[in-house]
């Protein structure tokens, strides 16, 4: 059988060609996800029917983009539905394992790390689909810049975990860290910028109601905290707070690559200064 790490490279490479910085881009990214399907049923990471299923949601995004609002509405719901279901169904992909009951912190929880296939591809799919992607020179360093002016909100509400009693001040260099960050930045950030910020945020401010370009970031904000209950009620709080931090950021910006980067530098700080996930 083939090796999933074969899939999961394919995977990464899917990820990066988003940016390939060329002007159109387009053919280079369809061979990319057409052979990390393949490669997913070689391997058996992905199921006939989670790879089916996988392309259906691509082709309603597809559709979904050239719609109306009333009509975006019942495929919106049609879209969160059919990738909830893809994401519980565990017996239809094979998530790679990363890191397995680490202790990063001596006094925190132990920590658990997957790559999760089809969120991922969910996540690709709708950045492809919706976004035109930061290319240029100019691009990434207004990016960069932008999110470099959040870092004293990033660390206000890590500061605020730390008053809290959810983390305490723990400065470390973790051995694991450059696995960490892979999967953290292209993975886990991109996947759920993607589901929050491109799909939710996007749709809530073509809606015709007051104010909707704040409902716009402050309920997938919201969102967002519910979705990281298992943590705790302090966690939602915490994820809320940051959660309408990197809608502000992609408002802002327009950016997914902002938002992203965000999520992704906070997610630092926490880990490099604080303890990590969180106190036992």
């Amino acid at each position: 059988m083939l090796s999933i790490y074969t899939t999961y490279i394919s995977l990464f490479c899917t990820i990066c060609s988003l940016w390939i910085p060329i002007k159109n881009n387009s053919q280079i990214w369809n061979i990319c996800f057409v052979v990390t399907l393949i490669l997913s049923l070689l391997s058996k990471v992905a199921s006939l029917f989670g790879a089916t299923a996988l392309l259906v949601v691509y082709g309603l995004l597809l559709v979904y983009k050239e719609l109306s609002i009333p009509y975006k509405s019942l495929l919106l719901v049609a879209i969160l539905l059919i990738s909830t279901h893809i994401a519980l169904n565990v017996q239809t992909f094979h998530n790679l394992l990363l890191l397995h009951q680490v202790q990063f912190s001596p006094d925190g929880m132990a920590f658990t790390l997957y790559i999760k296939f089809a969120e991922t591809m969910i996540g690709i799919m709708i950045i492809r689909v919706h976004l035109q992607q930061t290319a240029t020179r100019y691009d990434w360093k207004n990016t960069c810049i932008h999110v470099l002016t959040k870092l004293p909100i990033m660390l206000s509400i890590i500061l605020f975990a730390n008053i809290v009693g959810y983390v305490k001040f723990d400065p470390k260099l973790p051995k694991e860290l450059w696995m960490w960050a892979i999967a953290n930045l292209f993975f886990t950030c991109l996947t759920e910028e993607a589901l929050f910020r491109v799909l939710l945020q996007n749709f809530i401010c073509h809606l015709k109601v007051k104010y909707a370009e704040y409902v716009a970031f402050i309920l997938p904000g919201l969102l967002f905290g519910l979705v990281h209950y298992g943590g705790g009620i302090q966690h939602v709080i915490l994820a809320t707070a940051a959660g309408i931090l990197y809608g502000w950021v992609y408002k802002t910006t327009a950016r997914i690559e902002a938002s992203i980067l965000t999520h992704f530098v906070l997610n630092l700080l926490h880990i490099l200064l604080f303890t990590y996930p969180a106190l036992r």
